[in-house]
């Protein structure tokens, strides 16, 4: 079933009266007129063309170039069955495979359609019963919707990923048939979950690959996308940061079902560190991975790799928060007080507790905290009380 939430159910019980695409309704197959072998090669070319077409042939089976040749007498290597059996249609695995009644032979054709209709199914009964010849009438020529070679992904992936072809139309809102072939007979189970097939190169699903095969980094849409899921000064970020990441590309408003803007990644930072960030395309602003620590901050996407002095540059250079207490203890390092995230060279020992939403502080053993305030000798300088009020 198509994943469609209640409320849209309830408002396409209504819409649905003014506006039939709301639910599309698959295009019925065009008609096939002629007689005997004619009837059916019109028959495979209008239904059967997209698997098995001379420069398809899944299977091995080429329905293109000699339908009749590829079938009469030919057994099937898969399943030891002879395809087309001339005078005996139940004795063929074709016409059973079409009625989905192959048995133990595989899946009807085409592919979890429950077989083709029954006015198809009796042309190629009675061209089969008829002795399976290849005499007939004069050719019937049916148009295919997709040209010749269409089948490569450089050639329907863009219009898949910019919907400048409704796929669900034919192939159904689950994709898996509907009036065309199902994809999963050429992309296998679980592809739409496979977020690299659209949005990069390896299994992150991360450009430097954008969805138009744009892969110099110069170009592409957004260059510090791969630096935002690698752990360096900071953990590795999850989509989740900045888009509203789908289940798969079968989930509301991606790609197939309600996408408002194809071709474009809608930048969301609801769930992430900065809920309220905006993004104009350029530059984020109020984002709390930009701030210092104390403030949220603004970036632009042209900025560069971000250092320490980046966000926590303070009064002469030294990398701090911008706060009086930070500020009294410029002659230390980073590291005495936040020795789980950084070392005494300033470099982030830890990824995973810097820019993760929380102040992660790591005392000198002979300094104690209780809430803010702080207990003991550092360096020969006591602090008894001392408050931090940052």
């Amino acid at each position: 079933m198509p994943r469609i939430p209640v409320w849209a159910a309830l408002v396409g019980l209504f819409a649905t009266a003014c506006d039939d695409t709301f639910f599309p309704v698959p295009p019925e197959p065009p008609p096939v007129d002629g007689d005997g072998y004619c009837a059916v090669q019109a028959f495979f070319a209008a239904d059967c063309f997209t698997c098995h077409a001379a420069d398809v042939a899944l299977g091995d089976l080429d329905l293109e170039t000699d339908a009749a040749g590829a079938l009469v007498g030919q057994v099937s290597a898969r399943w030891g069955e002879t395809l087309v059996v001339a005078g005996d249609p139940e004795g063929s695995l074709l016409y059973r495979k079409l009625t989905a009644t192959q048995g133990a032979a595989g899946a009807e054709m085409p592919p979890a359609s429950g077989g083709v209709s029954a006015e198809r199914a009796a042309l190629v009964y009675d061209w089969i019963a008829a002795g399976a010849t290849t005499e007939c009438s004069a050719p019937i020529v049916v148009e295919r919707h997709h040209p010749d070679g269409y089948d490569q992904p450089v050639v329907h992936g863009p219009d898949a990923k910019f919907q400048t072809e409704r796929c669900v139309d034919c192939h159904g809102l689950d994709l898996l048939g509907g009036t065309a072939v199902a994809c999963v007979t050429c992309h296998g189970g679980g592809w739409t979950a496979q977020c690299n097939w659209c949005h990069g190169t390896d299994s992150t699903g991360v450009p430097p690959r954008d969805i138009d095969g744009q892969t110099d980094p110069t170009l592409i849409s957004f260059p510090p996308h791969r630096t935002h899921i690698t752990a360096g000064i900071g953990p590795g970020f999850d989509c989740t940061e900045c888009h509203l990441k789908p289940i798969d590309a079968l989930s509301d408003g991606h790609v197939f079902l309600g996408d408002p803007t194809p071709g474009e990644a809608e930048v969301r930072f609801w769930w992430g560190r900065s809920p309220v960030a905006i993004y104009d395309g350029q530059s984020c602003s109020d984002v709390y991975c930009h701030g210092n620590g104390r403030e949220n901050g603004s970036i632009a996407k042209s900025d560069g790799p971000r250092d320490c002095d980046s966000c926590h540059q303070g009064p002469g250079g030294f990398s701090q928060l911008l706060s009086p207490p930070h500020n009294a203890h410029a002659s230390e390092t980073c590291a005495e007080c936040h020795g789980d995230t950084v070392d005494a060279a300033g470099a982030i020992v830890t990824p995973a507790k810097h820019v993760d939403g929380v102040v992660q502080v790591a005392l000198p053993v002979e300094i104690t905290r209780t809430g803010d305030t702080c207990d003991g000798t550092c360096h020969l300088q006591p602090h008894t009380g001392a408050v931090w009020n940052p």
